[in-house]
């Protein structure tokens, strides 16, 4: 210890020493500077003179951190994600400086290490994923929704959907089905917003794919791919069916080879689901379709085989031929979708399908997300037609009518513009037809639509005598769309709970209005099944009343003996199924007890000239019917 110590010291005096010299060295410098300092004494001073660029260009790292932090503590991020200056105002995303959310920089490196264990866990569960295990993965990525950020596990999950999905082979039909149906039921038991931000995503992959599909060669499949998640979307009820209608509408707007090709590629998978959704719509798809093919043929003849082949699965859809539609075969769908609707969560109200314009989903990182509940939503500036109001407009088009048309609907209790404006429209109509046409010029929406179904009903159950123009009007509206058949039959169905009132033990409504009702639902039941046999099931037998007895009889007596036998057994063959069985059993004891054991008070009025021996034979279609397969 002591040498080494001594050794330390020694070089400290050694140092000590050089340092002396040194000293001395320049001293001797400064001494001899006699004949050669003036010109040293000049290069100094013009070194001192130049100026060094690189002390200018390169501030003090000490001050450029302090910019940073300063440019960066001028904007925050407020709870919706907006970034917002020192006052508070909305900044834009180019202008908002260099400020980097704390998770974007995380994205950017790579991701935490919990996003990484994350993506791991999911990459694992979508490798495995099969009709059959598909129960237990929806579990389990429930629970990892549980446990984790909604952000990371949205980003993380349809990054590998779209890595297992959008490759550039095609993807085989039940590959796509399974990743469809995975995804509607995550939407349908964790929430919108996971099928909104897949939908956001998928719709800019498309975007992407469509504007670099000039450099795109032929054989690749990804736009193709890109288009079958869309259309499982809307299978597994993600989608509504406007937005398959928006994409198609962007497709025959070009209509080019390759757009004709996606054309064809999304009415194979969802044509018939279309038809039955929205006829209307369809219809004029492919009267647009049909003009452009039109001018196809006409600049350019080369494309006549592809078109053709369109045109043909176009009309199979169109006529509801599947045959039309070569190696169509829906068994497999229709399959998984029993599968799906068993593994939504009991006792959930399914959600709605997402029904947001392509530029409202384009424009989500500017505009904002109305679809999802608490998030931010900037409405952009409109045109004054396309903003105002719908109410003014109807006030202008019931103000066109004749005073005395007026006064009636006033009198009729037309107490809004528009239930006045669809009440003129229909009393100045000359016939169901001019009636039906007029109405629909009316473009009402949403709840509007329900208001016409609300005059037709009220004229109808308050003329007398029973004027069937209501009925053929209510009829053309219920042929026109499942929504308006609905609307009639809650209208009806509140109807029929009127007939007698529990608490006041009293009849609702007036001899008159029960007879009409009772002609109203006849005519929806016999004419073109514009309305089910299912519009009956609200009666309950066991409280049965003399009007509620009386408008039943009346129903089933115009059912039973005005159509064809084989209209007799289309009615009330849609009761085998199992879900109305307690409805079936009331029905049979009804057509026993009620109108076969009492035909003398039905086979009356415009009926007497039918035999008692004729009823039977029609209430033995209906039990036959009604029973099908399981009849003893």
């Amino acid at each position: 210890m002591e040498m080494e110590g001594k050794g330390v010291l020694d070089d400290d005096e050694n140092a000590d020493s050089e340092n002396e010299e040194e000293v001395t060295n320049v001293d001797d410098f400064d001494g001899s500077a006699d004949d050669g300092g003036d010109s040293l004494d000049e290069d100094f001073s013009d070194n001192l003179d130049e100026e060094d660029p690189m002390e200018d260009d390169e501030p003090d790292d000490s001050e450029q951190v302090e910019e940073e932090e300063i440019e960066s503590a001028s904007f925050r991020e407020d709870i919706y994600g907006r970034i917002r200056d020192g006052e508070g105002n909305l900044v834009k995303p180019e202008t908002a400086g260099r400020y980097v959310p704390p998770a974007r920089k995380e994205a950017a490196a790579g991701g935490s290490e919990a996003q990484i264990q994350l993506a791991r866990q999911l990459k694992r569960l979508l490798n495995k994923l099969t009709e059959a295990n598909m129960a237990g993965f929806v579990s389990q990525v429930e629970e990892l929704y549980a446990t984790n950020s909604r952000h990371d596990m949205n980003e993380t999950l349809t990054n590998l959907v779209f890595a297992s999905c959008v490759s550039p082979s095609l993807m085989p039909k039940r590959f796509a089905l399974e990743h469809g149906m995975f995804m509607g039921l995550l939407y349908q038991n964790i929430g919108a917003e996971t099928g909104a931000f897949y939908m956001q995503r998928l719709l800019k992959q498309y975007d992407d794919l469509v504007s670099s599909d000039a450099t795109t060669p032929e054989e690749d499949k990804r736009l193709d791919n890109v288009l079958l998640l869309w259309c499982h979307a809307y299978n597994f009820k993600i989608l509504h069916a406007s937005m398959i209608f928006d994409l198609l509408g962007e497709l025959s707007a070009r209509f080019n080879e390759k757009d004709i090709d996606m054309i064809l590629l999304i009415l194979r998978d969802v044509g018939f689901s279309l038809r039955k959704d929205d006829p209307a719509a369809l219809k004029t798809l492919i009267e647009q379709i049909q003009a452009k093919v039109t001018d196809k043929r006409i600049t350019d003849p080369q494309m006549g085989a592809r078109i053709g082949f369109m045109m043909d699965t176009v009309t199979g859809i169109k006529n509801n031929n599947m045959k039309k539609i070569p190696n169509y075969d829906p068994s497999e769908f229709e399959h998984l979708i029993k599968v799906f609707r068993s593994l939504i969560h009991k006792g959930h109200v399914m959600e709605t399908p997402l029904k947001i314009s392509l530029t409202d989903l384009r424009m989500a990182s500017e505009r904002g997300k109305w679809w999802v509940v608490g998030a931010a939503w900037n409405k952009p500036d409109l045109p004054v037609e396309e903003d105002a109001d719908k109410q003014p407009k109807m006030a202008l088009v019931a103000s066109s009518f004749k005073q005395n048309l007026l006064d009636l609907a006033v009198k009729q209790r037309m107490n809004t513009d528009v239930r006045k404006a669809i009440f003129c429209t229909i009393m100045n109509a000359e016939d169901y037809n001019d009636a039906f046409q007029s109405v629909m010029k009316l473009h009402l929406k949403n709840a509007q639509e329900a208001e016409i179904v609300h005059v037709l009903v009220h004229c109808g159950l308050n003329e007398s005598p029973f004027n069937p123009f209501y009925s053929f009007v209510l009829e053309k509206f219920c042929l026109l769309h499942r929504r308006y058949q609905k609307m009639v039959l809650f209208t009806l169905w509140d109807k029929i709970r009127c007939l007698w009132d529990e608490e006041r033990q009293a009849a609702t409504l007036t001899p008159v209005q029960q007879k009409n009702l009772a002609s109203m639902v006849a005519h929806g039941l016999t004419h073109n099944h514009a309305l089910p046999i299912t519009v009956l099931k609200k009666i309950n037998l066991a409280q049965m009343k003399l009007p509620k007895l009386r408008f039943l009889r009346t129903v089933l007596a115009h059912v039973l003996l005005t159509p064809t036998d084989g209209q007799v057994n289309d009615i009330f063959a849609p009761l085998v199924e199992k879900k109305f069985k307690a409805f079936r059993e009331m029905l049979r004891l009804v057509l026993v007890q009620f109108i076969r054991r009492n035909a003398k008070k039905v086979l009356k009025g415009k009926f007497a000239t039918f035999s008692v021996e004729f009823l039977e034979g029609r209430i033995a279609i209906a039990e036959q019917a009604i029973l099908g397969s399981n009849r003893l």
